[in-house]
């Protein structure tokens, strides 16, 4: 039981961690969006 909450917390930082990554690549190509025009 503890190995099963120990793997829900693991795949939940790693979920946070692609998200946080994911926004800020979208918010990079924002950025380069913005100089562009």
């Amino acid at each position: 039981m503890l190995a099963l909450q120990y793997e829900e917390k693991g795949n939940a930082t790693i979920a946070i961690m692609v998200v946080t990554i994911f926004l800020a690549k979208r918010q990079e190509s924002n950025e380069k969006d913005a100089t562009r025009v």
